[in-house]
Parts: structure tokens; sequence; C-alpha cells
């Protein structure tokens, strides 16, 4: 996982180049505040309707419209957006994520351009970099980059590729490593025990290959190709 690590830090860092600038022009259109500190929505600081430029603080539960920065705490969620890094139990984003999420549960709504690392990972639309995932992780959209965990799952299409105990895609360009692989088509490689594709132009190496617009056969042992 150091490269989800590296990736969610080199997110973090970037921020540096945000805060030598100026606010975004609709922060200065909005209500902000460069920082926040919260026991539980409303018992907060400032109300949620106002967007966070710098640092959040969360103890239990921390709700505002957006965060730009670092937002650390138990429970973190924004209404419209992040940009930066959340680092908590459980990070909720109703719109785009674009940095990092670490924490247990990473939950975004939008689509996310940095990566995402925790026990269960979602993300609604596409994703650009990687997703990390000790149980589970989902991705509506497509996904750009990488994505790894005990089971993977991609219901658009996969540009990069998945490895996992279980990994499952619509469409594939790339690799899938995994004891089991699912994809209905794709181009590319697939490793595992159990591989199988409705139609892949490329490689299967496995157990059992199963791959429904082989020319040789569909059901073959240690290796299955179609080109």
């Amino acid at each position: 996982m150091k490269l989800f690590k590296y990736m969610i830090v080199v997110s973090a860092v970037s921020l540096g180049s945000v805060f030598a600038q100026a606010l975004p022009a609709d922060a200065a259109r909005s209500e902000w505040a460069p920082f926040q500190i919260s026991l539980f929505d409303p018992v907060q600081m400032h109300p949620a309707e106002v967007s966070v430029y710098g640092l959040r603080l969360n103890v239990l539960y921390g709700n505002n419209t957006e965060v730009t920065g670092l937002d650390l705490g138990l429970m973190n969620r924004t209404a419209k957006g992040n940009t930066g890094l959340q680092l908590g139990m459980i990070n909720i984003t109703e719109g785009d994520v674009a940095g990092g999420q670490l924490g247990l549960l990473n939950w975004t709504a939008g689509n996310v351009a940095g990566a995402q690392e925790g026990a269960i990972n979602y993300t609604a639309g596409n994703l650009i970099g990687g997703q990390a995932s000790y149980l589970l992780g989902w991705i509506d959209g497509d996904l750009t980059g990488l994505q790894a965990g005990f089971a993977t799952y991609c219901r658009g299409s996969v540009n990069g590729g998945q490895v996992g105990g279980l990994n499952c895609s619509e469409s594939l360009k790339g690799i899938q490593i995994g004891a089991i692989n699912r994809v209905k088509s794709g181009t590319g490689l697939m490793i595992g025990i159990v591989n199988w594709a409705d139609q892949l132009d490329g490689l299967q190496i496995g157990l059992v290959n199963i791959l429904g617009n082989s020319s040789i056969f569909p059901v073959l042992p240690i290796i299955n190709a179609e080109f």
C-alpha cells in the first residue's frame, strides 16, 4: 500500500501551492473560514453552510459545505466537495474529491482525482488515481489507474489494473491479478486461479480459464487466449 500512501502525501503537500495563491473566486463570494472545530453538527465553531479553507478538526462529527486543506476527525462530511486530505474513521463527500481520503470507510458521491485507502471505499463517479481497500472497493464509474483490495468492483471501464482476491469489472483495458477475475469484455491480461471473460482480446493464465470468444476452446486449464 506504499503507492497509495505516497499518492495521498503528494496530494496533501500540493496544497501549499493552493494557499500560496489567492482563494478561489467562489470562496470570495461565499462564507468561508480558515479554521473549524466541531464537536458534532450543529455544535461547531462555524455553521454547516460555511466552507473551510485551511484546517478542520472534528471531535465526533463535522459537517460543512466544502473543505480545502486538511480535514481531520472521527467522522468528516462535506456537502459539496473536498480538496486536500480527509483523515478519519469515516469520510463522506457528497461532491468531488481532489486529493485523498484515508479511513475505515471512504464514501464519495462524485468523482475522485487522487486516492482512497481504507477498509471500504466507494466512489459513485469516476476515479483517476488509486483505490486501496482492505475489504471492499467499489467504483460505479470508470477507473483510470489501479484498484487493489480483498474484493474490487468497477461498474464501468478499468483503464489500468485491478489486484485483489476477487476482481470484477464490466470492461477492461489492462490487467487483472487475483484469485478470481471476472470481466465482461476487455483487452489485456488476466492472471488468477479462475479467470472468466465473456469476450477478451488478450491472454488468460490460471488454473481455470473461461473465455467466451475463444476460437480454441471456451474453457482451458493453464492458459487461454484470443487475439
